[in-house]
């Protein structure tokens, strides 16, 4: 296992905050993960998943769904999160450039895609988290039950 050094970020006006690896990430060709996007839709989204809901956006005419999740609250409901993975699954099969999204791209987003890549894609559990850390970034799925409910996802 190697070993990252990230220096984290304050807050401050452009949001660099978020990751140093900005505002989002392509964990595979066509399925992107980040922070929550300014009040526009990003350009190269075709559907966009919000699991943080807590902004609108200005005007776009982009798929998109809205279902927060919280990440210290327990477990998300089972059925919203598969029904959240199958609408990602369902936009990448109709060649839709997909962004899940929460408030840092971190947790919750991060949640949503390692269930969509073990369920849909095939990864084992520790391959998605792998990939997902690997290019989201090591902060990324830093929330323990996440963790173990993406390792007892068959």
């Amino acid at each position: 296992m190697r070993r990252v050094t990230v220096e984290l970020r304050q807050y401050t006006e452009d949001d660099s905050w978020i990751s140093p690896w900005g505002r989002y990430s392509e964990i595979e060709p066509g399925l992107w993960m980040g922070g929550c996007p300014p009040e526009r839709a990003p350009d190269f989204a075709d559907a966009i998943l919000d699991v943080y809901a807590r902004r609108d956006y200005v005007h776009s005419d982009t798929p998109r769904r809205a279902e927060p999740l919280l990440d210290f609250a327990g477990l998300p409901d089972p059925e919203l999160l598969d029904s959240l993975v199958r609408w990602v699954h369902e936009h990448r099969v109709e060649g839709r450039t997909v962004l899940v999204h929460c408030e840092a791209g971190q947790n919750r987003s991060g949640l949503v895609t390692g269930l969509y890549l073990i369920r849909f894609r095939g990864y084992s559990a520790d391959a998605a988290i792998e990939i997902i850390r690997e290019r989201r970034g090591p902060n990324a799925l830093w929330n323990g039950s996440f963790l173990a409910l993406l390792r007892g996802t068959p």
